[in-house]
């Protein structure tokens, strides 16, 4: 089962907090991408990251304008690794177990 994204704040860390509808808030990182480079160089610029970012239509993706998506579902899991949902599974783990527990 995915989740929409419902709201998103990008921060200077180049970190963004992330609520899903289910009202599941996590933060996620998105250094490892920055350390590519190449497409992914702009949003090294923190004056770039933060007032860039939006949220696709449907709540599907982030977003910045140089044509960078970040999809909700691979958001989530980069939040909650141990959360293992998929399109036709049930939850292993539960993001409410996840952040109750941590």
């Amino acid at each position: 089962m995915l989740h929409e994204i419902a709201e998103a704040a990008a921060h200077r860390d180049h970190t963004a907090t992330v609520t899903w509808a289910d009202g599941v808030r996590g933060v996620v990182c998105f250094a490892a991408f920055l350390a590519e480079g190449g497409v992914f160089a702009e949003l090294n610029d923190p004056d770039y990251f933060v007032p860039e970012m939006r949220i696709l239509r449907g709540g599907i993706a982030l977003s910045w304008r140089i044509e960078v998506d970040f999809s909700l579902d691979g958001l989530r899991q980069d939040a909650f690794p141990e959360e293992q949902l998929g399109e036709y599974d049930d939850a292993v783990r539960t993001a409410e177990e996840i952040t109750t527990r941590e």
